[in-house]
């Protein structure tokens, strides 16, 4: 019996193996692709082998890439197709970099009171909070992980991020609330256990 790793992102099941992500549902074809991004900066390759057609997207305005490749490829095939809104952890991390940190927490806040002006993913928030921990830009970190916690009030996951990146930072006691609060959420972080057994 073969198992594949797979995880889902955008309603997508997707395998990796040998450098390359691969799409589990083949009815369009057999789909691969790679993509990366810095903040501020995306892009993907995408490649549907069956009927040879690929997709090159580079983006320096937080296109949401893998969105976008997508509905090409929809597109290219005659197919419905839906365009994507940005992508918020990616135009929240510009504001950030660029030292806008006002304007940063009033994207949130518009993004709280209507959440289909963008996309936001915990995924994305997570991992533009580590991405500037280590930059050291240690502001900027707390203040993504603060966000993500307004964004994502039940993930036991982020609070656990923040927890790592406020002792990081020197900030053992909210670093403790907030491995707390992990945990409050969900019993089984054992991590979550462990690290906040050291702390106290």
């Amino acid at each position: 019996m073969i198992e594949i790793a797979s995880y889902r992102f955008e309603d997508k099941e997707i395998a990796y193996g040998l450098g390359w992500e691969i799409y589990t549902d083949e009815s369009n074809g057999k789909i691969v692709f790679h993509d990366g991004s810095i903040t501020g900066l995306t892009s993907i390759l995408m490649h549907n082998i069956d009927k040879n057609q690929t997709v090159i997207l580079l983006s320096n305005i937080e296109t949401p890439v893998f969105a976008v490749s997508n509905a090409i490829s929809q597109l290219i095939n005659n197919k419905p197709y839906i365009i994507p809104v940005q992508n918020l952890s990616r135009v929240y991390g510009n504001l950030l970099e660029n030292g806008s940190k006002e304007k940063a927490n009033q994207l949130i806040e518009e993004y709280l009171k209507n959440p289909t002006s963008y996309d936001a993913t915990e995924r994305d928030f997570n991992r533009l909070g580590y991405q500037f921990l280590r930059l050291q830009k240690n502001d900027n970190s707390l203040q993504t992980f603060a966000s993500a916690a307004l964004i994502f009030p039940k993930s036991s996951n982020i609070y656990d991020s923040y927890g790592e990146a406020l002792l990081q930072c020197g900030k053992k006691e909210d670093a403790i609330k907030m491995y707390q609060k992990s945990i409050e959420l969900n019993p089984d972080n054992e991590n979550g256990k462990k690290v906040l057994k050291e702390l106290l």
